[in-house]
């Protein structure tokens, strides 16, 4: 699917709610609601987009062949029991109304880190995040990061793209750095430029060193969090 003509066809695609399409003996086409979700598997890991934005249309689960309990081809019997008392369990908590269709900020923001395991290699952010390790100024700008981060000589102009991209990765990457929208004076050759400013940690509300909230045991069971994860997080 990932070789549909761009990242923004597959968005658009499995953000379509409703398919308008002629029905076999029906004269004009209708709009008909969707009433599905769009499951795949992939042998590879990487197999996501890479689209700094986000991939939250995607949720992935790695699967663990050799963990299986029970193999179709081995024990079919078996294997259905266990399917059918999959969808009973599901069953049993849509019925207990303690579904959400929306994700908790602190599960949003994991999930964003979780998404980026199955991306490929993102070498210019990694590039861009160790060059603002090591940077001991307040400020700093595209062109500079340009020059001074990616090591293009002094004399060479950055084309729109490698500025969309640095953009793009200080939006998404750089948690440390804030934009600024008028312009500030940099030091010589850069002078008069938009850019980010780096800002303090922000408070984390009492939720520990990490900052992260403490997920819901419900909300964490309903993800499918494997359960030494959910031992480990109890007092």
């Amino acid at each position: 699917m990932f070789w549909i003509k761009s990242i923004e066809d597959i968005k658009s695609f499995l953000s379509r709610q409703k398919e308008t399409y002629k029905a076999p003996y029906e004269v004009h086409p209708k709009d008909h609601k969707r009433q599905c979700v769009f499951a795949g598997t992939s042998n590879t890991l990487d197999f996501l987009p890479l689209d700094r934005t986000g991939n939250r249309r995607f949720l992935p689960v790695q699967v663990q062949a050799e963990a299986a309990e029970v193999h179709i081809l081995e024990d079919e019997a078996a294997s259905r029991a266990y399917i059918g008392q999959m969808w009973a369990e599901v069953m049993e908590v849509y019925r207990k109304g303690d579904v959400k269709l929306k994700l908790s900020p602190a599960m949003e923001r994991y999930l964003k880190e979780h998404q980026r395991s199955f991306m490929p290699e993102d070498t210019l952010a990694t590039r861009i995040l160790n060059f603002l390790d090591g940077y001991g100024g307040k400020m700093v700008c595209s062109l500079q990061i340009y020059h001074e981060g990616l090591g293009h000589p002094a004399y060479e102009e950055p084309k729109q793209y490698d500025i969309r991209d640095i953009n793009s990765i200080m939006k998404n990457y750089a948690a440390g750095w804030k934009a600024f929208e008028n312009p500030r004076h940099f030091p010589s050759p850069y002078n008069r430029q938009k850019g980010w400013e780096r800002v303090a940690p922000p408070d984390n509300g009492g939720h520990g060193k990490s900052g992260f909230q403490p997920l819901p045991e419900g909300e964490a069971v309903q993800l499918g969090l494997p359960e030494e994860w959910l031992e480990a997080g109890k007092p």
